[in-house]
């Protein structure tokens, strides 16, 4: 990195205060000219969010867009974000169009380097893919070493990686990893999770009908002791999922509820998986599954029972406000 060459940005007064750049309308015409690749690097000594907006104004009108959050964790070395974004269709014949960056908290010190804001191109995918991965998955590694009478090209040196950041994970069956958590021994099973995945997820038993089966009865043992299992090597647990819109895939003590019975049900659900899951650290949560309405059976079921249109802004909210440092997912 040549510090010389940064935009460096100190003096802040809240979260707005950041760059922005206008950008040529004339280059939108077609919603194929929404379709862009975005890339950029920053830095700060402590833990920041970063939203990156787009203002559009057409004729009388002004609205406001997030098209990227990256969060980004205290470090003297950059951390570069790459992603493909298709932006807002309200663009397509608008007067102006600005791009800027709001960054939490609002007075934390922000260097930025290699913005970027491309159409995408069609392209070798693998090309693609290898270039996000130099990006995305990899670091310059500086070492050091104090020598006192050996001579450095007398030295023969070998690197073995233990682990990584970047999160790759996969769905377990938690029964069988908590099998292994009670027999303090690995099987077949457990070994293939262990020395392939930095990430994990419950395929089932986090989900609202094995963890609560009746009102009040919550079950919560057998993906405790996953949890437990994957923080002793050093993995992490993120939470799928608070609720599902499918009828069939609540509780049997659920799908019966209407209106301010079916509402106090989803809310204590929301209030107990995030606060226990507080305990061991989960750091995501998927809220809602599945709220695409398509399949054989409907995914409306909290709109149908509840008869409130906004049930599910409601959901995201209360569990943000619950867990503010949480981050939340449509899934």
């Amino acid at each position: 990195d040549d510090d010389t060459r940064i935009l460096a940005i100190s003096e802040r007064k809240g979260d707005w205060s950041g760059p922005r750049q206008l950008l040529p309308v004339e280059g939108f015409s077609s919603n194929e000219d929404l379709k862009v690749t975005f890339n950029f690097s920053i830095r700060s000594p402590e833990p920041i969010t970063a939203n990156w907006k787009v203002k559009v104004t057409k004729s009388d009108e002004t609205k406001f867009f997030v098209i990227y959050t990256g969060h980004i964790i205290e470090s003297s070395y950059f951390q570069t974000f790459f992603s493909y974004l298709t932006l807002p269709n309200f663009i397509l014949g608008s007067d102006e169009v600005q791009l800027y960056l709001e960054v939490t908290p609002g007075e934390a010190l922000i260097d930025l380097d290699n913005i970027s804001l491309e159409s995408e191109e069609e392209g070798n995918w693998q090309d693609e893919a290898n270039k996000r991965i130099e990006i995305l998955r990899k670091r310059n590694l500086k070492i050091n070493l104090y020598l006192d009478s050996v001579q450095p090209e007398d030295l023969q040196i070998e690197i073995e990686q233990k682990t990584h950041k970047f999160p790759f994970g996969t769905a377990v069956k938690s029964n069988r990893i908590a099998d292994c958590y009670d027999a303090n021994k690995d099987d077949l099973y457990c070994e293939f999770v262990r020395d392939n995945f930095n990430w994990l997820v419950d395929s089932y038993r986090m989900k609202w009908r094995p963890m609560e089966p009746s009102e009040g009865n919550t079950e919560t043992e057998i993906p405790d002791k996953m949890i437990d299992w994957a923080h002793s090597y050093g993995k992490t647990v993120r939470g799928h999922a608070l609720l599902w819109a499918k009828r069939s895939n609540n509780p049997d003590w659920v799908q019966t509820l209407y209106g301010e019975d079916l509402k106090t049900a989803l809310f204590n659900r929301v209030d107990f998986a995030i606060k226990h899951y507080e305990e061991y650290s989960v750091p995501h949560w998927d809220v809602i599954n599945e709220m695409v309405d398509q399949g054989a059976e409907n995914h409306t079921f909290f709109l149908d029972h509840t008869g409130d249109p906004e049930i599910r802004q409601k959901v995201f909210k209360h569990a943000k406000e619950l867990s503010p440092d949480t981050l939340f997912f449509c899934q």
